[in-house]
């Protein structure tokens, strides 16, 4: 079992030190309402349909940027918080299944929190898990869904889901650190995410003022 405090990670606004399982969130109201609009049938087309859901209704974002949520979020105003908070886009922003499905959309992490949140309502704790870690070289997250002991990846950047969920079994060129969900994390967080990791200098005053004025003048409604 990992040690506690190995489950501290900075995944939210100015590196807040979090527990990495508060993410996946089963039975929020927005959550439920997605699952309760997806049709019914048996676990493997209720899994396809959640894994369809989330791929053709959560756009990713178009960004050259290593983060474009920090960039849509810190940077609506141009001038002065420019610069401070172009320091800080080495750092990553995971966002809740909320807040992807009021946003519409998210990048790779955000799409799996979001996947693995919806599979939790049918799917035991030790059966589907969010992926963290690189696909070839470069830095990634991704749903997994055990099956008779085998994990499958259902990759939730994809435009639409493939035709089942057993396609793609665990391997390269998926390579994981860790995995979690709302009850467990499995593996080893790596330190530059973990709460010991080093903090860049930035303004923080400044920064909070800008994430304040953002979600409050924000005119962004969720529709249903």
């Amino acid at each position: 079992m990992i040690p506690q405090e190995d489950f501290v990670v900075k995944f939210r606004y100015g590196g807040e030190p979090r527990d990495v399982r508060e993410l996946v969130q089963p039975y929020t109201y927005l959550v439920d309402r997605v699952y309760n609009s997806l049709p019914t049938g048996t676990e493997t087309e209720v899994i396809l349909a959640a894994w369809d859901y989330v791929c053709r209704h959560v756009n990713y974002p178009p960004s050259a940027f290593p983060d474009y949520h920090k960039l849509e979020a810190f940077l609506r105003s141009i001038g002065p918080w420019t610069k401070p908070l172009l320091v800080y886009t080495d750092y990553e922003i995971w966002h809740t299944p909320s807040e992807t499905l009021w946003m519409g959309w998210g990048d790779c992490e955000d799409t799996a929190i979001l996947l693995v949140s919806l599979l939790r309502k049918i799917l035991p704790a030790d059966r589907v898990f969010v992926a963290i870690g690189l696909w070839n070289t470069m830095g990634h997250g991704w749903p997994v869904v055990y099956r008779n002991g085998q994990g499958y990846i259902l990759e939730s950047t994809f435009s639409e889901a493939l035709s089942s969920p057993w396609e793609v079994p665990e391997g390269d060129p998926y390579k994981p650190w860790f995995a979690f969900n709302d009850q467990e994390v499995r593996g080893d967080i790596p330190g530059f995410l973990q709460l010991r990791g080093k903090v860049k200098a930035y303004d923080e005053a400044l920064k909070n003022q800008q994430i304040h004025r953002y979600y409050r003048d924000s005119s962004r409604v969720l529709t249903y």
